[in-house]
């Protein structure tokens, strides 16, 4: 049922974690499609180590854009376009949001995003996605007929918010789904060294 795409650029600090969440999860409907920009460093030899997953290239320089790269190569009906730096935050994450999304008859939605480092820019453009569903390429759920038929995200787009409107003006609603997902990327600076653990651990220090 779900297609998890994970662009990525040098992301062997994050991506272990995110791929570990992933493969752990109860749910098994999914096939994961690694859409790397010219990584150098371990990046894809991290993807590659594991199974039932694809691993594609691009001569993107912008990550924005590789969101918008040719996935034929997805089989499932919905994408689910996860950052590197995101970690699923249990093993029932998918398997509940694939139930409310076939319930609630979801066509394209988000969900909270956990920093693991606190600030104020980070509430305030939580608040502001509360009050206005607002897609983040951070978690960015998509029937794929839908952003195949819209033309993927385009090249020029290359902030979220601007994708959201993108897809509004094409007669598209947004939702909250009630769910959150880490965003590990900016974590206190005590806690980097542990980037590499499993999710298990590192949640729980």
């Amino acid at each position: 049922m779900l297609s998890i795409v994970i662009p990525t650029k040098n992301e062997q600090y994050f991506l272990p974690n995110l791929l570990y969440s992933i493969f752990s999860q109860n749910y098994t409907q999914f096939e994961v499609v690694v859409s790397d920009c010219n990584s150098t460093d371990e990046t894809l030899n991290i993807a590659e180590s594991y199974e039932y997953q694809t691993v594609i290239g691009s001569n993107s320089t912008s990550e924005a854009m590789n969101k918008g790269a040719k996935l034929s190569c997805a089989t499932y009906p919905y994408l689910l376009f996860l950052d590197a730096d995101i970690v699923l935050p249990d093993n029932d994450f998918l398997d509940n949001m694939m139930e409310y999304v076939i319930q609630n008859n979801i066509k394209m939605g988000t969900c909270a995003i956990k920093q693991t480092k606190h600030s104020i820019e980070a509430d305030i453009w939580s608040a502001f996605r509360y009050h206005i569903p607002t897609l983040t390429g951070a978690f960015i759920l998509i029937e794929k007929n839908i952003y195949f038929n819209t033309g993927g995200m385009p090249e020029g787009i290359n902030f979220d918010a601007k994708y959201s409107i993108f897809l509004r003006k094409r007669g598209y609603k947004i939702r909250n789904m009630p769910f959150f997902v880490y965003h590990t990327r900016y974590m206190s600076e005590p806690y980097k060294h542990f980037r590499n653990l499993p999710i298990k651990d590192l949640f729980t220090i």
